[in-house]
């Protein structure tokens, strides 16, 4: 649906509406994590977490796709807020490995609801069959630009994954 002071679909280019298309998914999640005290960027990184406790910052990063420094600031937020600690590691006590806390995996758990529910809302205008086909689609294109243009090209999104050296 376009009004007559915007563009078509086809005109706007994928550029555009993928960008909007982040715009209201970002905001739909928010708006149901809200009472969670908890942002999209926050909860990505306790699911992280949650599939492997106990990482070093860097490869949070890593395993989220996210730049270090902006883990670094959300980590210290949920930190104040209860929901992680920051441990010495056993091998390396330079490193700081990050550890889920009670509040962390009760919120996390609280988060999964109301983020399905934030997904059901953001592709109720899908038909079930358009919503795999979307998910599909994407998946693809993601996929297809993970692996640099140019050897050795690093952006936020072609992160290697860390290693216990690193």
């Amino acid at each position: 649906m376009t009004s007559k002071n915007t563009l078509s679909a086809a005109k706007r280019g994928p550029g555009f509406l993928i960008r909007r298309l982040q715009q209201v998914s970002v905001s739909i999640f928010l708006e149901h994590l809200r009472p969670l005290d908890i942002t999209p960027l926050q909860n990505t990184i306790l699911m992280v977490l949650e599939h492997e406790d106990g990482l070093d910052q860097i490869t949070i990063a890593t395993r989220a796709v996210i730049d270090p420094s902006t883990v670094k600031d959300v980590l210290t937020r949920l930190e104040g807020k209860g929901l992680l600690t920051r441990e010495y590691g056993a091998i390396d006590r330079r490193t700081r490995l990050i550890v889920l806390t009670d509040a962390g995996r009760e919120i996390l758990a609280r988060a999964s609801v109301e983020a399905r529910r934030a997904s059901e809302l953001l592709l109720a205008p899908l038909a079930p069959a358009e919503r795999k086909s979307l998910l599909q689609m994407v998946d693809r294109i993601v996929t297809a630009h993970e692996e640099p243009v140019t050897p050795g090209a690093s952006t936020p999104w072609r992160r290697s994954r860390a290693t216990p050296d690193a």
